[in-house]
């Protein structure tokens, strides 16, 4: 995995260091716990159990290493195997024979990585922590089931969609699924959670966007702003008659937003003009500031990143490339 996307990892789910006084009169069973090396203080997260085959434990963990010439944390994520050992009476899991399978630190250079590395495998393999054993084995039971719902999941990313200036994406669920609407002339697209229909008297479509009435002869668009839609498609609705007034024939002055029609899934990044970029702490990676969107950029590299349902998706190809050019 590039160390530029691990570093987004980190700053989008940002960590907090619990402060290292704390942690040298925190409870045996506590996390984080402190480890002082000569040259170095290591906080370790709770690890994250991941397998338990006997009594050989696989499980990852964050940790925050501070070495004596800096003032900031290296934060990391160790993977590592251990045999333990429970006392059921106590309810306690003991570690032991720890073994460092794998590090990486999101922002380090090779040389900084190497250091790091060898001072954790030097370090962790000494430690000999103990851990609850109702916590180890509810985080063994939810590893599990994480699990096997991975097996299925499906990790291709929606299409990113982007634009500029208003929009609205309206997700229909494949081909357009039509119902004739009971008693009317109105056929209704029943696959989308907005509302639209077909009128048989105009041969329009017609949807509403949440303020305004919109129009097109097809339903994926063009659309735009409809004055006066029919009246039986306005019931539709179920707005109030005193109300009508307030959502049709208001968009004289404000923008009406584009309508973009995706059947297929799709996410839509939509920035106030062109995107504009501010460096985070002068560490290589800058934030889209001008969207709602959680987007950001590595310099070095200029991909840009985003955060869709919590998982960071990467620049790809797509009906609309995600391509931010302009606006520094």
């Amino acid at each position: 995995m590039p160390r530029s996307f691990l570093r987004l990892l980190l700053i989008t789910f940002a960590i907090s260091v619990t402060p290292l006084q704390a942690l040298l009169h925190a409870d045996e069973l506590e996390w984080p716990r402190l480890i002082e090396a000569s040259n170095a203080k290591i906080v370790v997260y709770q690890p994250q159990p991941e397998d338990l085959t006997g009594n050989i434990l696989t499980a990852r963990t964050a940790v925050a290493v501070t070495t004596s010439d800096k003032t900031e944390p290296n934060f990391g994520t160790v993977w590592l195997s251990s045999a333990v050992e429970t006392d059921r009476e106590k309810r306690t899991v003991s570690f032991s024979n720890i073994d460092v399978t794998k590090i990486r630190f999101a922002n380090a250079d090779p040389d900084k990585q190497t250091k790091l590395e060898s001072l954790l495998e030097a370090e962790m393999p000494k430690w000999n922590p103990q851990m609850d054993l109702d916590r180890l084995t509810s985080t063994l039971e939810l590893a599990t089931v994480q699990h096997r719902a991975a097996e299925d999941l499906k990790h291709d990313p929606p299409n990113i969609l982007y634009t500029d200036h208003p929009a609205l994406l309206v997700s229909i669920d494949g081909k357009p699924a039509l119902r004739q609407v009971e008693n009317s002339n109105l056929i209704r697209v029943v696959n989308t959670p907005y509302l639209i229909v077909l009128s048989y008297r105009t041969d329009l479509y017609y949807l509403f966007d949440g303020r305004d009435w919109m129009q097109a002869t097809d339903v994926v668009g063009p659309w735009k702003f409809s004055p006066h839609p029919p009246e039986e498609v306005v019931e539709l609705d179920n707005i109030q008659p005193s109300q009508r007034a307030s959502v049709t024939g208001t968009s004289g002055a404000d923008p009406v937003p584009e309508i973009i029609v995706a059947t297929e899934p799709s996410e839509l990044i939509v920035t106030d003009g062109p995107a504009k970029y501010a460096a985070i702490d002068n560490i290589g990676v800058e934030l889209v500031s001008n969207t709602d969107s959680r987007l950001l950029r590595d310099s070095p590299t200029q991909t840009l990143y985003v955060l869709l349902s919590g998982r960071l998706v990467h620049e790809q190809r797509s009906e609309r490339p995600l391509d931010l050019r302009g606006g520094r």
